[in-house]
């Protein structure tokens, strides 16, 4: 009782008591906690059930956990503004071939902008922590090491969202390190901003009115991180605790948002620039021998896209 009148006048000594004495979580943070329930209401249709026309780049995120893979497709437009495009759980023995191939081939797939613009899926973050780190490293060794990128989380918080090495580790893969905490600070914050179907806002997340994608345990998973304090040299820090609530969904959106800053960082990925971009369609039944210039803006358009320009892909098609 005594703690509690010493530490009830300031915010940040109340939480440290809150979350330490009583060992329950802080759920009156003015704003800092986000509930699922209001993002359910954010929920939309997609234009014709596709991506949405600003999305420009796509990324993903896996999850290994010792008895599946979870992945979620993210599209991204100006500004960081960002939409989940798709989910797969896939359930067995991690270190199964048959089980590694079909998340393969869900990071093959392709999808349609409802204006008809195709996009694959570029950068592919993995986490490969746990268990299975070698089945990962084989699968980026096996799909593309600058393509699908091995992840592990950052120890020390502070470190940057995304920290892609110069070099091979001596495995032969691109072993990334992730600032999870920086992160999840990231996507806290852009998911307080409301959306808008008709206006675009940098920074704003999409969620599709689809519960095959998007169901309420996708939410609550989203928002099943709180802040708690953990003393860290000397002193308190706050860092973001699942408290043993079920995380996969923020997991994967933390290692799409890595693989977006490589794609940023390592391959010169601008989605403000591919937002300029007006693509050019060719159809079957336009001349079988176009003009050059004609062709190569075309191809160059749907190159760039796709995520082509980068150089990172060699022109995912």
């Amino acid at each position: 009782v005594t703690e509690f009148f010493k530490a009830k006048g300031d915010k940040e000594k109340l939480q440290t008591f809150v979350n330490t004495k009583l060992g329950q979580p802080w759920d009156n943070d003015n704003g800092e906690r986000l509930e699922w329930e209001e993002l359910a209401k954010r929920r939309e249709m997609y234009p014709s059930g596709k991506v949405p026309n600003w999305v420009v780049y796509l990324t993903a995120g896996i999850d290994t956990q010792d008895n599946r893979y979870e992945g979620r497709v993210w599209g991204w437009g100006a500004g960081k503004e960002a939409a989940l495009i798709d989910r797969f759980i896939l359930h067995g023995d991690p270190a199964d071939q048959v089980l590694k191939d079909k998340v393969a081939e869900r990071i093959a797939q392709s999808y349609a902008r409802a204006d008809g613009v195709v996009l694959n899926i570029g950068v592919v973050g993995w986490d490969s922590g746990g268990h299975y780190t070698d089945d990962v490293y084989a699968m980026s060794k096996k799909l593309g090491l600058m393509r699908v990128i091995p992840i592990r989380g950052a120890n020390v918080y502070g470190k940057p969202i995304a920290n892609f090495p110069r070099k091979r580790t001596a495995k032969g893969v691109y072993l990334t390190e992730v600032g999870t905490d920086n992160a999840k600070e990231l996507l806290m914050s852009m998911l307080r901003i409301a959306p808008d179907v008709d206006v675009r806002k940098p920074g704003a997340i999409h969620f599709p009115l689809n519960e095959a994608v998007c169901d309420d345990v996708e939410l609550q998973q989203l928002t099943s991180e709180r802040k708690v304090p953990v003393r860290q040299n000397g002193r308190i820090i706050y860092k973001w605790d699942n408290q043993k609530r079920r995380n996969e969904a923020l997991d994967c959106f933390v290692y799409a948002l890595a693989a977006l800053y490589i794609a940023i960082e390592k391959f010169g990925i601008n989605l403000d620039k591919l937002s300029q971009v007006t693509p050019i369609a060719i159809s079957s039944d336009q001349p079988k021998e176009p003009k050059p210039k004609a062709v190569k803006q075309a191809n160059a358009n749907a190159a760039y896209l796709n995520g082509g320009g980068g150089g990172s892909s060699g022109g995912w098609l």
